[in-house]
């Protein structure tokens, strides 16, 4: 499978800090639910689709707001099997059952074309700092999709987004980051490049956050 610098540190200690920190202190519980209703906004947008994936689905934490559309199928993929192995973990056998979940690379999903009517795409592009990596996951998510692709990442014109950029030009040089923020029309010409067109664009908390989810269609 196709994996990034970053994607070792997944490791079963560190997939079982990740379930724990998005449910730890105030802050953290907060961004999470504003997550996932950013999410079930998107959805709400798109309208009932039989068959979603979640990719990458870390441990899990957006599957109850997706099982709230009453999809037909959910899949659940990730590169890393401890986060799946957490996700599994921390879940009553009820979710599970409504749940398939894999093993599976962004980059390389292995799923025929048109295999499902929504991707979920939650926390990962705005690691991506290539275009190029951006481009081959965007076409790889736009080729298994019959219809839609829901994705976040950091975008310019926010008061964290000012924050960050200040905190990255004190930072030393580094020939790799693992964290970047895009410029909103940078990621739509990449989007529709890959032949998807933006159909939403959500904001987390307008004017304060980076965070950005669209809901992008499947060009005609």
């Amino acid at each position: 499978m196709t994996e990034l610098e970053f994607s070792e540190k997944y490791t079963i200690d560190h997939a079982q800090a990740y379930y724990e920190k998005h449910r730890t202190g105030v802050r953290r519980r907060l961004s999470n639910y504003l997550e996932n209703r950013m999410v079930a906004r998107a959805l709400n947008v798109a309208g009932p689709v039989d068959t979603i994936l979640d990719l990458p689905c870390g441990t899990g934490r957006f599957w109850e707001t997706l099982l709230e559309q009453r999809p037909k199928k959910l899949i659940a993929g990730d590169l890393s099997q401890s986060m799946l192995d957490v996700a599994m973990q921390h879940r009553p056998e009820a979710l599970l059952d409504q749940v398939e979940c894999y093993e599976m690379s962004a980059f390389d999903t292995g799923l025929t074309d048109d295999s499902v009517d929504l991707v979920l795409c939650m926390r990962l592009m705005h690691h991506l700092e290539s275009r190029g990596d951006r481009l081959a996951i965007l076409g790889e998510l736009a080729r298994i999709s019959r219809r839609y692709v829901v994705v976040s990442l950091w975008v310019y014109g926010s008061y964290q987004a000012w924050r960050r950029t200040r905190l990255e030009k004190r930072r030393p040089e580094r020939k790799y980051r693992n964290r970047c923020i895009l410029a909103s029309n940078v990621f739509e010409r990449e989007a529709r490049n890959s032949g998807l067109n933006v159909k939403a664009r959500l904001d987390l908390l307008p004017g304060i956050s980076m965070w950005r989810t669209y809901l992008l269609e499947l060009t005609p």
